[in-house]
């Protein structure tokens, strides 16, 4: 099996040499573009961002959240356009656009816009 690297300054070329998975999954870090992640599967590749939140659950205690969002294919999306469309992604989550995902908790800045 290939050894994946974790994360790496990725550019199209190095994208297109890894080798779809047998089973699961693979997220590559993206050194440039913090966030920005390549997720390889089993028949397919594409561009993901994360971001981890702080929120507040259903009893209003602190907590952290993960979100993940893929955003595009690769190699319809070269390494260049997901980076600059990365930002607007995060940027997307930070503000609190997770309409995908209202069902986990309230944002703190929802909360305090409720307080």
């Amino acid at each position: 099996m290939t050894n994946y690297p974790t994360k790496a300054r990725l550019t199209d070329a190095m994208a297109a040499k890894f080798p779809f998975l047998p089973k699961g999954q693979k997220l590559i870090a993206d050194e440039v573009e913090p966030g920005l992640y390549l997720k390889v599967g089993k028949t397919a590749k594409s561009w993901v961002v994360q971001r981890e939140l702080r929120v507040l659950d259903d009893s209003m205690r602190k907590a952290r959240k993960t979100v993940r969002r893929a955003f595009a294919a690769f190699p319809e999306t070269g390494v260049k356009t997901a980076r600059e469309q990365a930002k607007a992604e995060i940027a997307a989550i930070l503000s609190g656009d997770l309409a995908a995902d209202k069902s986990r908790g309230v944002i703190l800045g929802e909360a305090w816009g409720l307080y």
